[in-house]
């Protein structure tokens, strides 16, 4: 760290001149102290702990209103990862699925009649396009208008045919899920959660508008991936696995668990 400041140091007093030195001394430190911060922070909230004993390409088909809640720390990127395990304070930081700006919006033009137009999420992306910039990949108004025309589709869809794993989607020659602004229908791409210590599942990426399309039909169930589970769950599942002696309460507990499942078939 010190040799690295000492470098940057030379250059500073070699393009500003000495007398600026101390007070390009006084900026340096600080960025340097916040970035000793947040790298502390980052290492408190997420730890690794390493990988899963679970197939990471598992998937596990649950009813969508058992993912109430979204991971929500500044490191969430780190938990991306299929079949990792860590530790830490990630899945304490959490907020409310239907309290997302895109969930609303949906609920609103869905449930309530509402033009897109006049939704939150029609406006954000709109005042982002307007503004010189792009939205996963829409680079016009044009665009914006077939992605919100997209979501139209699929609602449709899913209310018809039900919800439809993204393998199952492959299969067919007319894939209703693909769109502009979307990621298309590689098997990972199916809803990503993660597992609290608790066995809570958390949303964590892929899939956001059919989890708010299928909460909002009332739809049974939806394939998920696992990518973190945190270090805590991930010892509940050892103590399946190994068929240690445990309290008859920890299987009744999470009997019905659907990452568990596996395991209690494997017993």
């Amino acid at each position: 760290m010190i040799p690295r400041v000492g470098y940057k140091l030379y250059f500073l007093s070699r393009r500003s001149g000495i007398g600026r030195t101390s007070s390009n001394l006084v900026r340096l430190s600080k960025l340097t102290l916040n970035e000793i911060r947040v790298t502390a922070q980052r290492d408190q909230y997420v730890r690794d702990c390493g990988r899963t004993d679970a197939d990471p390409a598992k998937i596990v088909w649950v009813p969508p209103n058992a993912i109430r809640y979204e991971t929500t720390t500044y490191f969430g990127g780190q938990l991306d990862e299929y079949g990792q395990v860590s530790g830490g304070k990630w899945d304490l930081v959490r907020t409310k699925f239907t309290e997302r700006m895109e969930f609303r919006s949906l609920q609103r033009h869905f449930q309530e009649g509402v033009e897109w137009e006049q939704t939150s999420y029609y406006i954000h992306i709109e005042s982002i396009i307007k503004s010189g910039g792009q939205f996963r990949g829409l680079t016009s108004m044009s665009d914006v208008g077939q992605f919100f025309d997209h979501l139209d589709e699929l609602h449709h869809s899913i209310g018809r045919d039900g919800y439809q794993s993204q393998e199952q989607l492959d299969q067919a020659m007319e894939n209703p899920q693909t769109g502009p602004g979307c990621s298309g229908t590689e098997q990972m791409d199916e809803i990503g959660v993660n597992i609290a210590r608790d066995g809570r599942l958390l949303w964590q990426n892929h899939g956001q508008h059919r989890l708010c399309i299928a909460k909002l039909l009332g739809v049974d169930a939806v394939p998920v991936h696992v990518c973190t589970r945190h270090e805590a769950w991930q010892r509940t599942r050892d103590q399946i696995r190994m068929d240690e002696p445990t309290p008859e309460q920890l299987e009744a507990d999470y009997s019905d668990h659907p990452d568990l499942f596996d395991l209690f078939e494997a017993n």
